[in-house]
């Protein structure tokens, strides 16, 4: 695995990240598992590289983002190219 390798992630609506794997095929069928677990819990998954993926704010535990919430987006999610 490297920086540049493929990955999933899942993202509440501000760009926080709740769920980040490595899309690779030995991980097919767990991979494919937790994102449908992650759609059914209304959260976006975007394929991103790992590099992409390490540089996202991750949603602390117990919900709250790291991120202001009255900042909306998190800054340089747009940046995300898939």
């Amino acid at each position: 695995m490297s920086d540049q390798s493929p990955a999933l992630v899942g993202l509440k609506d501000c760009g926080c990240l709740v769920a980040a794997m490595v899309d690779e095929p030995k991980y097919r069928r767990h991979n494919a598992g937790e994102v449908a677990a992650l759609m059914r819990q209304g959260y976006t998954i975007e394929r991103v590289t790992v590099e992409q993926a390490r540089a996202l704010p991750w949603c602390r535990s117990g919900g709250a983002c790291e991120h202001d919430p009255a900042e909306g987006q998190v800054p340089g999610q747009e940046a995300l190219v898939v």
